[in-house]
Order: C-alpha cells, then sequence, then structure tokens
C-alpha cells in the first residue's frame, strides 16, 4: 500500500484567509532552493557600511525566478552570512511555506507570525505540549509519508521567506530537544 504524500498548501490553516486578505504569497514549493550572497562590505560590528543600506543588505536568488535583498534588522547587528562559510554564496533546499506572518494593525508596528497547526519547529512555546513534534509525520522529500523505526539526528532550518517589518525576516528558534521516550513522557499527538 502507498502512503498519501503530506498536502503542499496552507489553506487548512486557520490564519489562511487573513494571509490572502493581506496579499501575503501563500504558496508551497517543495524542492525549493533559495541562494544568499554575501555582503559585499560590512563593518567589524556587523552593520552594512553607507554603501550598502539596510534594506538591501543580502541578496538573494530562487529557483522560483524571485530575488531580493534579506534587510539588516536594526536590533541585530552581528553579521549575518555564516562566517564559517568561505564561498561567496550559499544555497539551501528544502519546502518553502506560506508567509504566515500578517501585519495586524495596519500601520507597520504589530506584527503577528502565526504557527501551522502541526510539523515544524516554533510554533508553540516550547513548553506547550503542541510544540513536539511527532515521528509518525515524517515524510520524504516528495512529501510521501515514511515510518522511521527512531531518529539520530535532527536537522532544523526555516521553511518560511518572508521579511516582518520592523521585526525583521522570519527565523526559527529552538531551545532544546527532548525524546520523550526515553523521558516515560507521553503526550496526545495532533493526527494531520
Amino acid at each position: 500500500m502507498k502512503l498519501k504524500a503530506a498536502p503542499i498548501s496552507a489553506e487548512g490553516e486557520a490564519w489562511y484567509a487573513a494571509a490572502v486578505a493581506v496579499k501575503n504569497d501563500v504558496r508551497t514549493f517543495r524542492n525549493y532552493e533559495m541562494t544568499y550572497h554575501r555582503p559585499t562590505t560590512e563593518t567589524p560590528d556587523g552593520t552594512p557600511e553607507n554603501s550598502v543600506s539596510i534594506k538591501d543588505y543580502i541578496r538573494w536568488s530562487d529557483n522560483q525566478g524571485q530575488e531580493g535583498f534579506k534587510m539588516k534588522n536594526t536590533f541585530h547587528t552581528q553579521t549575518y552570512y555564516p562566517a564559517w562559510i568561505t564561498d561567496s554564496k550559499i544555497t539551501y533546499k528544502g519546502i518553502r511555506l506560506a508567509r504566515n506572518g500578517i501585519e495586524e494593525s495596519g500601520s507597520g508596528s504589530y506584527y503577528v507570525l502565526y504557527g501551522f497547526k502541526y510539523g515544524y519547529v516554533d510554533n508553540y512555546p516550547n513548553a506547550h505540549d503542541n510544540a513536539g513534534i511527532d515521528i509518525d509525520w515524517a515524510i520524504d522529500k516528495n512529501g510521501n509519508k515514511v515510518n522511521l523505526p527512531g531518529i539520530d539526528f535532527v536537522k532544523v532550518y526555516n521553511g518560511v521567506d518572508q521579511e516582518n517589518g520592523w521585526l525583521g525576516e522570519a527565523s526559527t528558534e529552538m531551545s532544546r530537544g527532548e525524546d520523550l521516550h526515553l523521558l516515560g513522557l507521553n503526550i496526545p499527538t495532533i493526527i494531520p
């Protein structure tokens, strides 16, 4: 029996209609590639020099024919381009999710970054039961369900490409990972 592929749309998310209403790009792409290009100039504290504006900080392009710049957030002056990368560009591959950040004030002062129902890091506060990831949700690169007997490593990357005004780029933040089986804990899972 072939297992069905996971959905490739965010249409079932509670925030989807609001995202469409503010003209967010709500498309989801499998096999997405995004390339970041090293900034041409940067000061030792990480802020762009006068020749590079905060809005035109890191040039990017993707395999969907789109391009633009990542903005520098005034709250984080460190270098954004990975210091351990010696190449002039770096490409990330994976799934690009629908843009779920919505500016709700109308004046650019109040951004809400809505969480997806399940399956992604940083959707809920770390201590919330819904912050957990169920191994039964595992899919392959084509979105087909796979059954894993266990896992040794977890790779976490940001699947949303979105600038959120003064908040800056959407990012994934994680404080820890725990194997609930080893801890003897059992929490109810969300059934997709």
